[in-house]
């Protein structure tokens, strides 16, 4: 499939899902992985202050709240339109808070805008991730810091194999949308820190969570919903004290600095 049909389809995706992306029950694995990628994320930047941040591929707005209190200005960016307008919903009220509807390969910022950027649950979506990474890197100042999460791409891998998803995709579900596959491919965190360090950030440090694979990994399906299903941020609290679990980790949080 061509790159930019691809893209289309993850914008196409997130447009027909963003009124019931925050609401829908056949989205509940999500709802997980984001409360532990959200309790790591949170801890970074607990006492943190900024003068201009970004949040790229914003979504419905899960790091707004956060965004606005800990810095001057805000923008909220994102290539569906209407995930967007869930966002201004949610949060229009805030006065240091602009939503800009665009590409995160084409930012339409001057270069070295920001001292922080965001970016979760977003760049497995871009085919050609060194791209974007370039883009969000030239728009940074010196001394300033990005965020960002990707699988594990080690993990997909079985996922697909497991439930016969084609390569490099990942299925999506909702009660109104029917099962769409779409283009997410994670990375190693070998392949990420390098694809960083290519681009130019030099302090790059990373942390696991939804370290649950090891267990579910090696019990029947059944069990498997249970346990994932209940799974707490609280858990990777304790699992990362074993290297097991680290190695293997479903999504890591990366942090960068220019």
């Amino acid at each position: 499939m061509k790159y930019w049909k691809l893209k289309e389809k993850v914008k196409d995706l997130y447009d027909k899902i963003a009124p019931e992306y925050d609401l829908s029950s056949k989205l509940h694995i999500t709802r997980i992985i984001e409360k532990c990628e959200e309790a790591v994320i949170y801890d970074l930047l607990r006492n943190r202050k900024f003068q201009r941040s970004l949040d790229l591929g914003a979504g419905t707005g899960r790091y707004i709240k956060l965004l606005v209190h800990i810095s001057k200005h805000t923008i909220a960016l994102d290539f569906s339109l209407n995930m967007l307008k869930v966002l201004k919903r949610k949060h229009g009220q805030y006065p240091n808070l602009d939503l800009i509807y665009a590409d995160i390969e084409n930012l339409p910022f001057r270069n070295h805008v920001f001292n922080f950027a965001v970016s979760t649950l977003t760049l497995d979506h871009i085919p050609n991730i060194a791209s974007a990474l370039h883009e969000i890197f030239r728009t940074l100042n010196s001394n300033s810091e990005l965020i960002m999460s990707s699988f594990n791409e080690k993990i997909l891998k079985r996922y697909r194999e497991e439930y016969h998803i084609p390569e490099d995709m990942v299925d999506f579900e909702t009660e109104n949308v029917p099962k769409t596959y779409v283009f997410e491919k994670g990375h190693t965190p070998n392949e990420l820190i390098k694809l960083l360090r290519n681009v130019g950030f030099k302090e790059v440090r990373y942390i696991g969570c939804c370290l649950w694979p090891p267990i579910t990994l090696i019990i029947p399906k059944t069990i498997r919903g249970i346990i994932v299903k209940h799974y707490k941020p609280l858990l990777d609290r304790f699992l990362r004290a074993f290297n097991v679990f680290k190695r293997n980790a479903f999504l890591y949080v990366y942090l960068a600095k220019t």
